[in-house]
């Protein structure tokens, strides 16, 4: 009987895979191998479909997915297996270049908890493209700027936006971007994206922007 090169790839990831790592396997595969190549068993190619992991996740729809998830390199952009097909998962910020500017515009709610500045388990994956990009201008400037909406204190809410800046910036540091060129700063409820009364959770105020200023 011949076995697929897919069955066989499987049951090797499988095999070396932690229980968390086994659980991608559960569920329809991704497209089949193009006959005319052949996948050592940890994946093909990049550029083809196959069985390549990414142990991180990915914030599509909405909502966190955690990894790792299939994906394929296709012209030059990465896609992932989602919902039963090959998708592109855009990042979770706002991307705004300005001359030698670049701001990343991001929810909070990617980054924390509610009412919290422990840094979510997913959000060091979405910090370190930011940090990636930090890296390549060696000699820019990286602001960490942290905004909460109106819910609580305006004291507490100051305290809050300052603490989630400076975790932030660790996890940036932690990626390789040296923390002698990051700078904090916490707005608390003082900049609203959104203006609201008091006492308001408006999802839009709760966000880090991250501001990478000069080459």
């Amino acid at each position: 009987m011949r076995i697929s090169m897919t069955a066989v790839s499987l049951a090797v990831l499988a095999a070396f895979a932690t229980p968390a790592a086994a659980q991608i396997f559960v569920g329809p595969p991704p497209p089949p191998f193009h006959h005319r190549f052949r996948c050592a068993p940890w994946g093909c190619p990049p550029g083809y479909r196959g069985l390549p992991l990414y142990y991180g996740g990915v914030w599509f729809g909405g909502a966190w997915i955690p990894g790792p998830l299939y994906y394929r390199d296709w012209y030059g952009r990465r896609q992932y297996w989602l919902q039963g097909g090959w998708q592109y998962a855009p990042p979770p910020w706002h991307r705004t270049r300005r001359g030698d500017e670049t701001d990343y515009d991001m929810p909070g709610d990617v980054l924390f908890p509610l009412a919290s500045a422990h840094i979510s388990e997913h959000a060091y994956d979405v910090i370190s493209d930011i940090a990636r990009d930090a890296r390549q201008r060696p000699h820019a400037r990286v602001i960490v700027e942290g905004y909460t909406d109106t819910s609580g204190g305006g004291a507490a809410n100051m305290a809050l936006s300052e603490a989630r800046a400076r975790a932030v910036a660790d996890v940036l540091a932690r990626h390789g971007v040296s923390r002698a060129r990051i700078e904090t700063r916490g707005f608390g409820e003082t900049h609203l994206a959104v203006p609201t009364g008091d006492g308001v959770r408006e999802a839009k105020n709760r966000r880090v922007v991250i501001r990478i200023v000069g080459r």
